[in-house]
């Protein structure tokens, strides 16, 4: 039952973090993204750039500041 526990609570803090996302639309995106660069690679007609959006560290932060009120926030590797 612990397992249904925290998709319960990550469920509900997902709604908390849709309420919020007519106020932080034009906070976020790529001025506020944090990664880290992986690898360049240089084409004829283009540049691939591959990166890591560092999801995990984001997510952690992200529910700690909007799903304050949940009991548990799910930890996730960094």
């Amino acid at each position: 039952m612990s397992g249904n526990r925290d998709y319960r609570s990550v469920f509900r803090c997902r709604f908390e973090m849709l309420k919020r996302t007519e106020k932080d639309w034009k906070m976020d995106g790529l001025n506020s993204l944090s990664y880290r660069l992986l690898h360049i690679k240089y084409r004829k007609l283009y540049t691939h750039i591959l990166v890591d959006l560092l999801e995990g560290k984001e997510r952690f932060e992200m529910e700690q500041r909007i799903c304050k009120n949940e009991t548990q926030v799910k930890k996730y590797p960094t």
